[in-house]
């Protein structure tokens, strides 16, 4: 959590947000730009208020997509045990596992109530926090209405990476960009 919190802080301050920062944590931010945005209301309260605003966000978003489901009170129950160790771990270590997890599902359900634009902007919130969430696009292969996704993902993509210029400058941002584009490589 504190590395998701200091992004918000570090993307304010101009720094790099893809450089080792030792005195703020011990690892690397490998997350968007925008996701560096997105984690500023919890990144603003104390650090213990922050981080379980966090974790409960990410159990709530992941169990509202699972009863988004069309499938049995069992049936759901049963994923509920399925994915309860990882949900576990993920909030022990306050990551974003879950709610990309939630996006995901969220896609799946989207496309299956015949909604694309949400299924493009839950895709493209998806790969704003952690690039994986890109693979609920897959599901557009089963999906006829593929022209009008791709452009609801395209728009939301578009709006969500440019989010950030709220705070920073465009070359700022794209500086930003290529940042992450070599932390990932």
């Amino acid at each position: 959590f504190r590395i998701f919190r200091d992004s918000f802080f570090n993307l304010l301050a101009g720094h790099n947000l893809y450089a080792l920062s030792p005195e703020q944590h011990l690892d690397y931010f490998k997350y968007s730009p925008t996701f560096a945005l997105l984690i500023a209301p919890f990144a603003v309260l104390p650090v213990l208020v922050g981080a379980l605003a966090w974790n409960a966000c990410n159990v709530f978003a992941l169990f509202a997509a699972i009863e988004l489901l069309n499938i049995s009170r069992e049936q759901k129950a049963t994923v509920f045990w399925l994915i309860l160790i990882e949900l576990l771990t993920s909030i022990q270590n306050f990551q974003s596992n879950a709610l990309v997890a939630a996006l995901i599902i969220a896609t799946y359900v989207a496309f299956v109530r015949d909604r694309p634009d949400a299924a493009g902007f839950f895709v493209a919130l998806g790969a704003s926090i952690k690039i994986f969430g890109v693979a609920a696009a897959l599901f557009f292969l089963f999906y006829p209405r593929k022209l009008r996704f791709l452009a609801a993902s395209l728009i939301a993509a578009l709006f969500l990476f440019a989010l950030p210029l709220l705070f920073v400058s465009p070359a700022q941002l794209r500086w930003q960009y290529a940042n992450w584009l070599f932390l990932l490589r």
